[in-house]
């Protein structure tokens, strides 16, 4: 089996070195745009349209959905990584999301809940030695982290300098 480690952490926490768990898919709920919050406008009775505060652009909060899997040696185990993971994502306060795929970027994040989850069937079971689960876990980012060291500058035709 391929080695796991060191591509996703909660907290600095190896999430496979120490949970037996990875994330499948859903990292990439991270790279959307977080959905823009409302800006403040006023519907003038004398002039068409809306005046519309555009001065300054905020962002609501970003959900993502990420499919994971717990991979233990026996059902003690298992139940031994799972416990300790449900007991990390539900500390108080937002969890630190470091994924390496994102060149190591962090997201600060909550537990909301989980979903669809199952036994991997062809792995789990004390003949096999493993004891595998997968489950989506959903989660919130309610500040969602804008890449400001990566600013463009355009001319006075609205084209990007690009050095």
């Amino acid at each position: 089996m391929e080695n796991l480690a060191g591509r996703w952490f909660i907290d600095g926490i190896d999430l496979y070195g120490t949970f037996g768990l990875f994330i499948e898919e859903g990292s990439a709920d991270f790279l959307k745009f977080p959905p823009k919050k409302n800006s403040i406008e006023h519907d003038w009775q004398d002039s068409n349209g809306r005046d519309i505060d555009l001065s300054r652009i905020f962002f609501d909060q970003r959900e993502g959905t990420l499919d994971m899997a717990i991979i233990a040696t026996d059902r003690e185990d298992f139940f031994d990584k799972q416990m300790a993971f449900i007991a990390q994502m539900t500390q108080p306060g937002t969890r630190r999301l470091t994924l390496h795929s994102h060149g190591e970027r962090s997201y600060y994040i909550y537990y909301k809940e989980c979903n669809n989850y199952k036994p991997v069937k062809a792995l789990t079971g004390e003949d096999t030695g493993y004891f595998a689960h997968r489950f989506s876990m959903v989660v919130i980012e309610p500040e969602p982290v804008i890449d400001a060291q990566h600013l463009f500058i355009i001319d006075h035709d609205d084209n990007y300098l690009i050095a």
